[in-house]
């Protein structure tokens, strides 16, 4: 364990607090925020500069032994491919991993950035104990990337279990669609592994209650209307609307595209990138529900990406199981939007958090404008959202107004 005197590196930050009036006087004004552009039901917490790297996931995990951290992977510096100085060592660097204290979330601190040797990607990064479920793995024999599971018990040694594909992956198989499996999302107590394939619209389920031999539930091709899906999420009803008792508990997905195609970029145009909502209850027949998504007026020609990336799947490492039925989207330029998805018909947004770029952001293309690139969102055990920036601007923390954040870990 690090403790906090043994810290290195002081990162900027800002906090703005909610003030509760008492007694009868009414409750005062939270102070204005300059790292917001816009903002409603959603305040920061506090923020890190990640030393202006580009940034893509974050997680967080907490222990009574260990305290609370996040830990980001940064994208390779796509923009002017140099290398960034890291104050705590004194030495230029590529992008690496960064960590990060943040047991007072209001001062997160920077305690190491783990360099790449070059400029290369280290944009996925994850703590696990016994299984690690991958999606970088290009395999011979397979058209493109496909998931695989390891074991990880002996992180000396890791050991491969077993591998999932969709139909049309493989070699020879009819079906073909440049389908790729991008971000696994695992359901260990169910013996589930919810999978979206960019560059198609596929997405699908596997079992694996035998991780060696992992089987195919359900999949389904969204596109069109849709397009790629990033991440999806099973989510658990006791309670629908319109359904009877005997009807319950039902079983959604709440899927998630990435924008990233050139109908997500500035200026908008053709068919862009959205959430949507299907019925898994009967794994062997998914349907369709719902959609949402940000309307465009405002950020189509705001520069950069216009879309959804991804939503927080998990809460302190473990599958976020949506109790509270809210999920929060990291949306690229339209910043983080918190979606209230307790009617499974009708999601609407109830929030959202627009940083303003910095002095360190830049174009997350060569002939965009300068805007926020929301990337990926996590939550810890406290209520809180860790959301990076594509750009540079850094690491902001998040909280819902008209909630306090929970002690411990």
């Amino acid at each position: 364990m690090i403790r906090h005197a043994q810290l290195l590196g002081t990162i900027g930050l800002l906090s703005v607090p909610l003030l509760a009036g008492c007694g009868g006087t009414p409750a005062a004004e939270p102070a204005a925020d300059p790292l917001a552009d816009a903002a409603q039901n959603i305040r920061l917490v506090g923020h890190s500069d990640l030393q202006g790297r580009e940034s893509l996931l974050v997680a967080v995990r907490a222990d009574d032994a260990n305290g609370n951290w996040a830990y980001v992977g940064h994208h390779e510096n796509f923009y002017d491919e140099t290398q960034k100085l890291n104050p705590i060592t004194g030495r230029m660097e590529w992008n690496g991993t960064s960590i990060l204290d943040v047991n007072d979330p209001a001062t997160p601190t920077l305690v190491w950035h783990i360099p790449n040797e070059n400029n290369a990607s280290s944009r996925s990064v994850s703590v696990v104990y016994d299984y690690t479920f991958d999606s970088a793995a290009g395999e011979p024999g397979f058209r493109s990337t496909i998931a695989q599971i390891w074991d990880l018990r002996d992180p000396k040694q890791p050991k491969f279990v077993g591998r999932m594909w969709i139909p049309g992956q493989k070699d020879g198989e009819p079906g073909n669609e440049g389908q790729y499996a991008h971000h696994p999302n695992v359901d260990e107590q169910n013996k589930r592994v919810y999978i979206g394939y960019r560059e198609s619209g596929w997405t699908a389920a596997f079992d694996i209650s035998n991780p060696a031999q992992p089987t195919l539930v359900w999949s389904l091709d969204l596109n069109p209307p849709h397009r790629g899906p990033h991440t999806v999420a099973p989510i658990v009803y006791d309670k629908v609307p319109n359904f009877g008792p005997d009807a319950l508990p039902r079983t959604y997905a709440f899927v998630v595209d990435e924008a990233g195609a050139p109908e997500d970029l500035a200026p908008c145009r053709g068919i862009r990138s959205k959430s949507y909502v299907f019925d898994i209850t009967n794994e062997a027949r998914p349907i369709p529900v719902s959609t949402w998504q940000v309307p465009a007026d405002a950020f189509c020609n705001k520069g950069g990406r216009f879309g959804p990336h991804q939503q927080a799947e998990t809460v302190n490492g473990r599958l976020n199981r949506f109790e509270d039925k809210l999920a929060w989207v990291a949306y690229f330029n339209a910043g983080v939007r918190l979606v209230d998805l307790s009617d499974p018909y009708n999601p609407r947004e109830v929030g959202y958090y627009v940083p303003k770029p910095n002095e360190r952001s830049h174009p997350v293309e060569k002939g965009q404008g300068i805007a926020i690139q929301m990337n990926d969102v996590d939550l810890d055990d406290r209520g809180l959202a860790y959301a990076t920036d594509r750009t540079g601007a850094g690491l902001f923390i998040l909280q819902r107004t008209g909630t306090a954040a929970r002690s411990g870990t």
